[in-house]
């Protein structure tokens, strides 16, 4: 009985640090999505990645994994983002629901822009995506959750 408590322990703990390992340190690596030499954060618009799990910008693919933002050049540029939520297993069987959103939106040099999410809760959950100007806290693209 003693041995079987000990192997659970030990069981345990290899799955909880395998957990942890996993994890890893969030990313802070930024990606330069524009010709030449890099530039000062004024003159570039900068997107936060945030809580999206799958971007496009201007049909280049970012993987949110390797990249914590987009460093841009001003002007208008199509955003195409995917969060997932984790929800209840009685309202989606995956206990997982996805949202896709796409934005052509104008950003401007020197400001940062979030990539936001969120959903309400319950049976017809609905999941809200926006852009967010992190410096002025206006939304540039789509709708902020209520």
């Amino acid at each position: 009985m003693k041995t079987g408590l000990k192997h659970g322990a030990l069981a345990l703990a290899f799955i909880t640090s395998f957990l942890f390992v996993g994890c890893g340190t969030p990313t802070t690596a930024t990606y330069k999505l524009y010709p030449g030499p890099p530039q000062h954060d004024s003159e570039i618009a900068i997107l936060d990645l945030y809580n999206a799990s799958g971007i496009v910008v201007d049909g280049m693919r970012v993987s949110y994994g390797d990249y914590a933002s987009v460093h841009l050049q001003p002007g208008k540029h199509k955003i195409k983002w995917t969060s997932v939520h984790g929800v209840s297993m009685l309202i989606e069987p995956s206990g997982w629901a996805q949202e896709q959103s796409t934005h052509t939106v104008t950003l401007e040099k020197g400001h940062t822009y979030r990539l936001r999410s969120d959903r309400t809760t319950g049976p017809g959950y609905v999941i809200y995506h926006w852009i967010e100007d992190a410096n002025t806290g206006e939304v540039v693209g789509g709708n902020k959750k209520p």
